[in-house]
């Protein structure tokens, strides 16, 4: 079990990295350069694009990977097997009865928020060169990662520790994604 664990995880942090990564290298690199170099402007439409592609895959992956890390979470704070992620009982205890439920929904509600930001990106509702799509892209996807030192080792304290571990937990998130 340890090993799926580790994938799991790996998987998520690439994912929310990527996503992170995607619409910060957009926002901070590629239109600061597109505006200054007039040959770039006419890349910067298809950079942003495939930006865009690298988060349509790296959202579903997040999502996916964080509903198979709650499904681990619950047999290890339940010591159920997998088949107790069926039960409301089991799942409604750690939902609502542990900092990692607590933290699950929020992240899979800025999830659902990044899910609609790029469905009305797909629709033809906002174009892949538009600026508030890559500033709410960075924020939401910003806010999906850094919430994850809430989860960790970091957030394991209590007071002035706990606030401290998970901003400098937090910033370490941060530098790694964007």
């Amino acid at each position: 079990m340890i090993p799926f664990e580790v994938l799991v995880r790996f998987l998520h942090f690439v994912a929310s990295l990527l996503l992170l990564g995607s619409f910060s290298f957009t926002l901070l690199v590629a239109r600061p350069a597109a505006k200054k170099a007039s040959e770039a402007r006419s890349c910067f439409l298809t950079l942003s694009r495939t930006q865009l592609l690298i988060a349509r895959w790296a959202l579903p992956l997040a999502i996916v990977s964080a509903f198979v890390a709650l499904a681990i979470k619950i047999d290890t704070a339940t010591g159920q097997s997998w088949s107790a992620f069926h039960h409301t009982d089991a799942l409604t205890a750690v939902l609502t009865g542990t900092r990692f439920g607590i933290v699950w929904m929020a992240r899979m509600l800025i999830a659902g928020l990044l899910a609609v930001m790029l469905l009305l990106y797909l629709r033809g509702s906002v174009r892949a060169d538009s600026l508030i799509l890559s500033i709410t892209g960075m924020i939401f996807s910003g806010l999906f990662l850094v919430a994850l030192a809430f989860t960790g080792h970091a957030a394991a304290a209590e007071g002035v520790t706990f606030v401290v571990q998970v901003l400098a937990d937090a910033f370490h998130l941060l530098a790694a994604g964007v």
